[in-house]
């Protein structure tokens, strides 16, 4: 049985303790995720400034924010950097508790593999993670 991208995405937040620091970081790890690891995403990517990016993930990160799931922070860095951090609220983590509970039933291989791989992932840093994903994907920096 597949499972839905947004519940995916719900469960990628939940496993890096909740929260995830970035745009770059999250478009990378789901790019690394489903190119390299072989989870069942099934957002496009293409070539962009900082290697894959794909316009779904954005829209479906979007309609994660507009339903109460997470929160979307802007966090300023200095006068011209932001960084988003994206953050599962209260109902997002009832609502990743259900998701659970209906992977583990359907599909515990897949959540062992998106575990495992989520806890390798969060010992890189973002820069790692722009180069990886640019391996797996074949998808690299627009100039």
């Amino acid at each position: 049985m597949a499972v839905p991208d947004l519940a995916l995405l719900l469960t990628l937040i939940h496993l890096n303790d909740n929260k995830i620091e970035g745009r770059k970081r999250l478009q990378k790890e789901v790019c690394i995720l489903k190119y390299g690891e072989k989870i069942p995403f099934n957002y496009e990517f293409r070539s962009y400034y900082y290697g894959p990016y794909s316009d779904n993930l954005t829209e479906a990160i979007d309609t994660l924010a507009s339903l109460g799931f997470i929160k979307e922070k802007k966090e300023m860095l200095t006068d011209y950097i932001s960084k988003y951090v994206y953050e599962l609220t209260d109902d997002g983590k009832k609502k990743v508790s259900s998701i659970l509970i209906n992977i583990r039933k359907n599909n515990p291989q897949l959540l062992s593999k998106l575990s495992s791989s989520v806890n390798e992932l969060k010992t890189k840093s973002t820069q790692e993670l722009v180069i990886k994903s640019k391996a797996v994907s074949h998808l690299y920096s627009i100039n």
